[in-house]
């Protein structure tokens, strides 16, 4: 009689081979046991079965995996992230592993070794939105805000209708000063699901920091309509916003817009604006300077007014917000000195240094113009002059125009030159630019250090 091969018994066993390869994995028992439970919810019981497995076959990715996965559902993800590494070790092909690991790694704190983690995975896998969701939301938490970006774009371009992601992305452009970006991206987002109310709300955020009350309200009361309970405080930021003017631009906001605006600004200025302030305020100065002086252009932009102030300057230094502004006045090689920095807080510090001070189409950006006054005063030389542009307006010290940019009244000017130890020397009305092909009422000062 012809037997099968399987049919043979194995020796010593009184078992045929036939009869070992139906035999259960005592491991793949193990692990069926542990799902059940999990399933079942009598999770301690399903870690315990998890951990047997393991004991049964050490080599077994599944059930390291199996294990860790448990783990994260009992809260121990610092156990957990051994025990996801454990499992890649053992099967490097299975992202899932690695991507466990990274997400326990983030709950457990260890945000360093988490960041490593979803960059492995994103080499791994780079087309991953998950991945690059969650690398960009530690990042972000680390503080290193221009990596998040890239990762939330990426996020974007891979899934473009992730609303987190979009909401998320907003905020961050928010943070970064990119109001106009931020609003755009939130309107998207609304346009496509009318009812999120916390995109509402951050819209509301937005449009404030960007002195759109009005539009700010309105999104506001959406909001409230969505979650009358307000738990993110949408009354009180509107009732704060309504009570007072801001006393300047946010900083974030002006830094960001210039910097975007930095490459096409001459052209709009000049062409577009019919600009001339900076001729103006060279005007101004030629009859008052009998020899070159040391000249501070602060708000220098793109070193526009350097054309016509560096003939009058044995030393011309330029001071702005934008960084990409400074760049742009670097490459005209009209300036002893440029630097980066806020103008109240650039002249604080400084003593008696200049002669002259200019701040041609600056103080737009500002509402209170005290700070900026008493600190022109402290820079100034005895007998320095203060020569600036500001659009006017009559009936009020300051206002707000809808272009948010301020217009001050000039004897709003004359009356704090004075109680800032300023004398005025002149106050002409003219017309430095122009709006919609319209005349911008303006002034040109000079003020005089007592």
């Amino acid at each position: 009689m012809q037997h099968d091969k399987f049919d043979l018994p194995l020796a010593g066993t009184g078992l045929s081979a036939r009869d070992d390869a139906l035999r259960p994995d005592p491991c793949e028992e193990a692990l069926a046991a542990g799902w059940a439970m999990r399933e079942a919810g009598t999770f301690a019981a399903a870690l315990a079965r998890f951990e047997a497995a393991i004991a049964l076959d050490p080599q077994r990715a599944e059930a390291r995996g199996a294990y860790a996965e448990m783990l994260m559902e009992l809260g121990r993800p610092a156990e957990a992230a051994e025990a996801f590494g454990a499992a890649f070790a053992l099967d490097p092909s299975c992202s899932l592993w690695l991507t466990g690991q990274a997400e326990a790694l983030s709950q457990a704190g260890r945000r360093g070794e988490a960041i490593a983690a979803w960059e492995l995975a994103l080499r791994l896998r780079p087309d991953s939105p998950r991945a690059h969701l969650c690398l960009a939301r530690l990042l972000r938490e680390e503080g290193r805000k221009d990596e998040a970006l890239d990762h939330y774009r990426e996020t974007l371009h891979l899934q473009p209708r992730d609303a987190e992601a979009r909401l998320e992305l907003a905020t961050l452009l928010s943070e970064l000063g990119d109001l106009p970006q931020a609003a755009a991206l939130l309107q998207r987002l609304l346009r496509d699901d009318p009812e999120a109310a916390a995109a509402h709300f951050h819209l509301g955020r937005v449009l404030l920091d960007m002195l759109e009350v009005e539009k700010a309200a309105q999104s506001f009361a959406r909001y409230l309509g969505l979650e009358p309970q307000d738990p993110r405080g949408a009354c009180a930021l509107l009732a704060e916003a309504e009570s007072r003017m801001p006393t300047a631009l946010p900083r974030s906001y002006v830094r960001c817009l210039f910097d975007q605006y930095a490459d096409r600004f001459d052209a709009n200025l000049t062409g577009n604006l019919n600009y001339r302030g900076h001729i103006l305020v060279a005007e101004a100065l030629q009859p008052l300077l009998t020899e070159p002086r040391d000249i501070l252009d602060i708000g220098c932009g793109t070193g526009l007014a350097a054309t016509t102030l560096r003939p009058l300057a044995r030393r011309l230094h330029g001071i702005d917000l934008s960084p990409r502004m400074v760049e742009k006045a670097a490459e005209r090689g009209l300036y002893d000195h440029l630097a980066v920095g806020e103008v109240v807080e650039a002249l604080s510090p400084l003593d008696r240094e200049w002669e002259v001070i200019v701040a041609a189409d600056v103080l737009a950006y500002l509402g209170d113009l005290a700070p900026l006054l008493r600190a022109a005063h402290g820079a100034l030389k005895p007998g320095g002059l203060f020569v600036a542009t500001v659009e006017s307006c009559e009936d009020q010290d300051v206002f707000l125009k809808p272009t948010r940019r301020y217009a001050h009244n000039a004897a709003y000017i004359r009356r704090l030159a004075e109680s800032c130890g300023l004398e005025t020397v002149s106050m002409d009305a003219v017309v430095a630019r122009t709006e919609k092909n319209q005349p911008v009422p303006s002034l040109l000062f000079v003020l005089r250090r007592v």
